[in-house]
C-alpha cells in the first residue's frame, strides 16, 4: 500500500466500541507487518497506519487476519520489528480490513 492511499482514500472507521484503555492519536503512513500462528506459516502483510496509543496500534489492510495471530511490525525501511503483539481485532470494512494490534509491554528492569 502506498502513503497516497493512507492519506488520500482514507475510509471513516465506525467501530462499535472504542476497548482501548490508553486514548488513541492518529498516524500516517505505511508499515510491514509479518502476521503468524500456530495452525499458519507466517505471512508479510502491507498496511496503512490509522492509529496507535501506548498499549495499541490500528491498521488497514486488505487482508483478513484472524483474531489471536501474533505479530512482527516493521515501520520504514528498517529490517527489525518496531512492535509486536497479538491482532485483537479484525472488522470487515470499505476498503479492506480494520485491524486492531495489542501491543505487548516490556518489563523494564530496575537499576
Amino acid at each position: 500500500m502506498s502513503s497516497a492511499t493512507a492519506t488520500d482514500a482514507r475510509p471513516t472507521l465506525t467501530l462499535p466500541e472504542d476497548r482501548r484503555r490508553s486514548p488513541r492519536r492518529p498516524a500516517s503512513g505505511w508499515a510491514m507487518i509479518a502476521f503468524t500462528s500456530d495452525h499458519t506459516p507466517g505471512r508479510l502483510v502491507p498496511v496503512d497506519l490509522v492509529d496507535e496509543s501506548p498499549i495499541g496500534v490500528g491498521v488497514m489492510s486488505r487482508q483478513r487476519v484472524d483474531v489471536g495471530d501474533r505479530f512482527e511490525l516493521f515501520r520504514g525501511s528498517t529490517p527489525w520489528p518496531a512492535n509486536n503483539g497479538r491482532v485483537v481485532r479484525c472488522e470487515a470494512c470499505e476498503g479492506g480490513y480494520f485491524i486492531g494490534l495489542a501491543l505487548q509491554v516490556r518489563a523494564v528492569a530496575a537499576a
